[in-house]
């Protein structure tokens, strides 16, 4: 069942476009198929009979009433006595739980293997829904940016002075890249990281959240900025002015609430694979509520800086 639905979502994630038209058919589908498929409409015994099947069809249940019984018949045996429970037999004191099955909803474990065979054929042709969408349905895949390494960018490894295996390495690879191409020059093998260019810039953002029973909050009103390349940008204010709410906003990591304004790449709108060219991360520093501002600062100080650095530099 579990491959079958997810099959089936896929397929329709697959045949359509737009993230909220495949949202709003899979909706649908769920409350047709609970409705169709559920214990609503069909009869009972299509309810629960793969499972009641598969676990009674091994378990002989003791009976816990047999007649006749009370005073005087003490001492008739079991022969001359019978269960009073549905599929109960003449002179045995269990009751099969296969045959209680049958006689009292008509369910036979037969029908399990027909019940797998179908949701099976049903998980096949979803699967093959899905393959045939993939295949026509790829204008969102021809949007999504491939990225390319130039051949010959990586960079060489650093070898430590004393270090006689990588030195002896780099030796046999410079003599090797020297007997396949003598005229290259070292000095030149290793190629340069392409400068970035672009620039991220915002103007007028505006973030308002909706408060039950309340008046919707704005949180950020007017924003207007920009990051150059190659610089460092620092989100300087008092606690609670809103430096991280605007990092999550123009990250777009933020899901609630709405956000109105203008961001752009190189004066463009954003791509839609904004969110998976960029990096966005948080430093959530945890400190003890009994430690004093300078225990914490020398706490991150000692960890932060390498064992190279004198305990004395690291507190100064």
């Amino acid at each position: 069942m579990s491959l079958t639905m997810k099959a089936w979502f896929r397929a329709i994630a697959a045949a359509f476009k737009a993230e909220a038209s495949a949202q709003t058919v899979a909706g649908i589908s769920v409350l047709i198929l609970s409705i169709y498929a559920g214990e609503l409409l069909p009869a009972s015994e299509s309810s629960f009979e793969a499972i009641l099947t598969n676990e009674f069809r091994t378990i002989n249940g003791k009976c816990s009433t047999l007649i006749p019984i009370g005073p005087g018949y003490e001492n008739v045996s079991l022969a001359n006595q019978v269960c009073t429970t549905v599929g109960s037999q003449p002179g045995q004191s269990t009751v099969s739980g296969a045959r209680f099955l049958k006689l009292s909803f008509d369910f036979s474990y037969s029908n399990t293997w027909m019940n797998f065979g179908i949701l099976i054929a049903f998980a096949i042709g979803f699967i093959t829904f899905l393959l045939i969408f993939s295949e026509f349905n790829t204008s969102i895949a021809n949007e999504t940016p491939i990225v390319l390494y130039k051949q010959g960018s990586k960079t060489a490894p650093v070898v430590q002075p004393g270090d006689e295996e990588g030195n002896q390495n780099e030796k046999s690879s410079q003599t090797s890249s020297s007997d396949v191409n003598p005229q290259v020059d070292a000095g030149k093998e290793l190629a340069t990281t392409a400068p970035m260019t672009d620039i991220f810039s915002w103007q007028h953002v505006k973030y308002t959240v909706p408060i039950s029973g309340e008046v919707d909050r704005t949180l950020l009103s007017d924003v207007t900025g920009y990051v150059a390349p190659g610089k460092l940008t620092a989100l300087m204010g008092e606690s609670g002015a809103g430096k991280t709410t605007l990092l999550n906003v123009l990250a777009q990591r933020v899901s609630t609430g709405v956000v109105t304004g203008d961001m752009f790449v190189n004066g463009q709108p954003l791509p839609k694979d904004f969110q998976s060219q960029t990096g966005y991360c948080q430093q959530m520093d945890t400190h003890m509520p009994t430690a004093t501002v300078r225990e914490a600062l020398l706490f991150s100080a000692r960890l932060r800086q390498p064992a190279s650095v004198p305990l004395a530099e690291k507190e100064a």
